[in-house]
């Protein structure tokens, strides 16, 4: 039932221990679980083997939603109230979202305090905050992209003189390419500024960006490093090969998110991820970053483009089973159990069994939906695991074209041998060029 502590309502959302016997000894909090396939699975997990589970909120999430009532308080005296109604031990904090990662941090932090058994990273702005990462990397000599923080139009203009374009212009918080620029011309960094500038802070309401971020183009491409850490050790679940594509959309569309195939590039990749990781001081959770490698380099040369302590939020964790034989949900339980599973886990999960990507699906135009076409032959495909079509892109609604992975059109899960696999995607490829036939919206 609510309760009133230190001057804030408190609801525990889910605390699945009333079908537990003996209550459970131990249990994790989660906040802003939402996700079936990712916080769901963990608690499903979780319950199976006598673990508590707690579901909370961010106050990020809690505000957007109108439900205040559902984050645990910050302030000490409130925290132990609320600690004092879970019968159990809380072993670690797990946060799905981006938004809600700080607040999840700041409240570890309470909370181990109060039970210092409790598994948790010691706050750091750094991992959050692009620019200070870089710092921070650059401290420990690890490679990184140049960069500066600009204010005004004045440094812009400073920034013009000294570095050379094509470079990126974007927020220092922020996801998914949301509201990140390749500029090529002094003209499109003079207009670009100002709309990142006013656009609003991620995480944060009406509150601008109070500087925006310059950093040179990494030439190369791009993975994603999906690790676990328990008590600063590190390993490695997968590493994945990012395809993007501009379809005359933008640079940042995502196509593909494929399991990288060469074992000795996944190695050199982890091995620098976790420099980073050591830098950032992550020693519990799931982090998923990405880096640029210069394959064409003989040194592979590696720049970060972001570190994300949360898991992977891409339908990964069925091809990472199959194809890996682990995932990273299993593994972030078997860190904060002390489980067998976690020693007998590789500090690199690198040899594929079978090949699998996610396939992205992209909207190449704008409009009003008249017809979704191809799904019936992607849904027939050998290697096609799962898919899905947003319902935001069904007939009748008005969509417009993919710029980045915050506005996808759909999914496909891909698994099998790998010319099987490439076989289908490729044919995927060219349906997604007539998936959506459109008509110009009617203005009212």
């Amino acid at each position: 039932m609510p309760f009133v502590g230190g001057g804030l309502l408190l609801l525990i959302l889910t605390m699945t221990t009333s079908s537990f016997s003996p209550p459970p000894s131990t249990g994790i909090l989660i906040i802003d679980g939402f996700s079936p396939f990712h916080s769901g699975l963990i608690s499903d997990r979780l319950s199976s083997q006598n673990v508590g589970v707690v579901n909370a909120l961010s106050l990020y999430m809690a505000r957007g939603l109108e439900r205040p009532d559902e984050v645990p308080p910050l302030d000490s005296s409130a925290l132990k109230l609320f600690l004092q109604t879970i019968n159990f031990p809380i072993a670690g904090v797990i946060c799905e979202s981006d938004a809600g990662l700080e607040f999840a941090e700041q409240l570890s932090c309470a909370i181990a305090e109060l039970q210092p058994t409790l598994k948790h990273n010691n706050f750091n702005p750094a991992r959050r905050d692009k620019f200070l990462l870089n710092q921070l990397l650059a401290k420990h000599n690890i490679p990184t992209v140049r960069q500066l923080l600009i204010r005004d139009e004045n440094e812009l203009i400073e920034a013009l003189s000294v570095m050379k374009l094509p470079f990126i212009l974007k927020p220092t918080h922020g996801v998914g390419s949301n509201n990140v620029h390749l500029c090529k011309t002094k003209h499109s960094v003079l207009s670009t500024f100002p709309k990142i500038k006013a656009a609003n802070k991620w995480g944060t309401f009406n509150s601008p960006n109070d500087a925006v971020l310059v950093q040179e183009m990494a030439v190369g491409t791009e993975y994603a490093v999906d690790c676990v850490s328990k008590n600063g050790e590190h390993k490695l679940i997968a590493v994945w090969e990012y395809e993007k594509t501009d379809n005359g959309v933008g640079p940042f569309a995502y196509r593909r998110t494929g399991l990288l195939d060469d074992a000795a590039a996944a190695r050199e990749i982890a091995d620098y991820t976790f420099a980073c990781l050591d830098a950032l001081e992550v020693k519990w959770g799931m982090t998923h970053s990405e880096v640029i490698r210069d394959n064409q380099n003989p040194g592979g040369g590696m720049k970060i483009v972001e570190v994300n302590c949360r898991q992977h939020n891409a339908a990964t964790g069925a091809i990472c089973q199959i194809c890996l034989a682990c995932n990273a949900l299993d593994a972030v339980i078997w860190s904060y159990l002390d489980s067998e599973e976690w020693d007998e886990l590789p500090v690199y999960n690198i040899n594929l069994k079978q090949h699998g990507c996610v396939v992205h699906f992209q909207c190449l135009v704008d409009g009003v939906v008249k017809s979704v076409n191809g799904i019936e032959e992607i849904e027939a495909m050998e290697s096609v695991l799962e898919m899905e079509v947003y319902e935001s892109f069904g007939v009748g609604e008005v969509v417009k074209k993919t710029l980045t992975i915050m506005n996808d059109a759909g999914w496909a899960v891909l698994i099998g041998e790998k010319d099987v696999v490439e076989r289908d995607y490729r044919r995927i490829v060219e349906l997604m060029s007539e998936m959506f036939e459109t008509e110009e919206e009617m203005e009212m």
